[in-house]
Formats: C-alpha cells, structure tokens, sequence
C-alpha cells in the first residue's frame, strides 16, 4: 500500500481513574482504573474499533465510595482486573492494528496520567501526537461527546 491510500485514525481515549475528595488519594498518586478508547476513521468518520478494560489500582487498591459515585466503577470491576503493565500490553496490541493515528482526549488530563501511570510502573510511554479535543476547533469534538455517550449507555 503507497503512501497516498494509508488510512488514518483518531484515537479517542477517555480515562477513569482512582479519586477522593477528601485528599486521601493526592493528585500524584492517582492511578488509571479504566481506559476507554475508540479508533475513528478521519476520512468516514466512522468508529472502526472499540476498547474497553478496567485496571487494578495497587497504590490505593480501594476505590472510595466519590470515585465510585463519580465513575460509577465499582470495587468489583477492579479487584481482578489485570494491572496496569498487563493491560499496556493488550492496549498497545490494539493500538498497533492501527499505525497511523492521532491521540486525542477532552483535555491534558488523560495525558498527563498516561504519563504518571507509566512513569510509575517503568513502562514507555506509548501515545503520540495528542490533541486536546476542548482546544481545537475540529468536528471530532462531536464524535468524543458520542464517544462519551457509547460508554455511559
């Protein structure tokens, strides 16, 4: 396949991760307990992938009841998920079945923690190119909110 006929992609990721709101967890210490994520075609504009897993938390192993109010993930779908370096495998397999793609998310919050979360387990950090999809002026804004209703539904 030249050049000229590669598909392209948008990488769609929204991020839940452990929270208080009573400081018990510090900003720091925040881990990722479920990854969402859609690949979109930026030519169809059609979703042609899905991805979905929650991750065990090992710094503070017990959601608080805000998080999970606010996530509505319970201690159930993260007591045997796999950890963090086991789900970055089976993530970035996903991810490589698409090459050619452009990491998006609402703001810098889902970078910044893919970040942290990799900086703490040693693990490369494995996403390029982001866009913050709030500070762009691109249709793809309309897609992510769909996004955000699939994963309430």
């Amino acid at each position: 396949m030249n050049k000229d006929n590669r598909k392209f992609y948008f990488l769609v990721i929204d991020l839940e991760a452990t929270c208080s709101d009573d400081k018990s967890i510090p900003r720091q210490e925040t881990e990722i307990i479920e990854i969402g994520a859609v690949i979109l075609n930026r030519s169809t504009w059609e979703v042609e992938s899905e991805y979905q897993q929650f991750i065990k938390p090992v710094r503070h192993p017990i959601l608080t009841d805000f998080c999970t109010q606010l996530t509505t993930i319970k201690q159930s779908d993260v007591e045997n998920a796999a950890t963090f370096p086991e789900v970055m495998i089976s993530f970035k397999d996903w991810m490589s079945k698409f090459p050619n793609y452009t990491f998006c998310s609402w703001g810098d919050y889902d970078k910044r923690q893919f970040n942290q979360d990799c900086k703490f387990h040693q693990i490369p950090y494995p996403l390029h190119l982001n866009i913050s999809i709030l500070k762009s002026n691109s249709p793809i804004i309309l897609v992510y909110l769909r996004f955000l209703q699939w994963q309430v539904l």
